[in-house]
């Protein structure tokens, strides 16, 4: 299993399991939202980071997302 490291001046932060971590890949893996972006991607229209931006505030709207407490909880800090 591979982490996703979060690092600071002082060390690593957090280690996350990279199935639980929000990447490029992730969102172009997505079975609803994942068509879309790819086009987009093909056209060079996007790069990684808008497709993880676009992807949180998706994401963060619909009803019945299994990311949405993740996402909400960014709103909290």
């Amino acid at each position: 299993m591979y982490h996703f490291l979060l690092w600071m001046d002082l060390g690593i932060l957090l280690v996350v399991p990279l199935n639980l971590a929000i990447t490029p890949t992730r969102v172009l893996q997505d079975p609803l939202f994942g068509p879309e972006c790819r086009a987009m991607c093909d056209e060079e229209a996007v790069d990684d980071r808008f497709l993880v931006i676009l992807f949180l505030t998706v994401e963060r709207l619909r009803r019945n997302s299994s990311w949405k407490p993740y996402v909400q909880s960014f709103l909290e800090i």
